[in-house]
């Protein structure tokens, strides 16, 4: 007797359609970023409005669908999840060591999905800046 047990997987979490490719406004907080592509706004949009200097799409899941990496309100990873976008990750921007910038993205460790390398500044009498390798799993 043998047995044969399959298992189907669940159908990938779809983003929200597209339907808006403009913002005329600018985003304030996170709350608007999520408003704004939860409700068909273009990620682009928001790279655009806020700057590219700091802000990115990249695909750090291998899911062939991009986060949106921001920095407002402190470094944050926006991803689809369940048809919606919500943070993925987020930095504590009040830490004395809050993240203040993306150095590189780069497959380090070879998994075939980039590590986030971000660079941090502390504060006090001696500046020191650290380097800060996120992993994705």
């Amino acid at each position: 007797v043998s047995t044969i047990v399959t298992v189907t997987p669940a159908p990938r979490a779809e983003c929200p359609l597209v339907i808006t490719l403009d913002r005329t406004t600018n985003f304030k907080n996170i709350g608007d970023v999520l408003e704004f592509i939860n409700q068909g706004g273009s990620p682009n949009a928001v790279v655009e409005s806020l700057g590219e200097s700091n802000n990115f799409l990249k695909d750090l899941t291998g899911d062939n669908v991009p986060e949106l990496i921001i920095n407002l309100e402190g470094m944050m990873i926006l991803g689809c999840d369940d048809g919606r976008y919500r943070i993925l990750l987020q930095t504590d921007s009040a830490s004395p060591e809050a993240y203040t910038r993306i150095a590189t993205f780069k497959d380090m460790n070879g998994d075939n999905l980039p590590e986030i390398i971000m660079q941090s500044h502390g504060v006090g009498t001696i500046p020191v800046i650290t380097y800060h390798i996120i992993e994705w799993d």
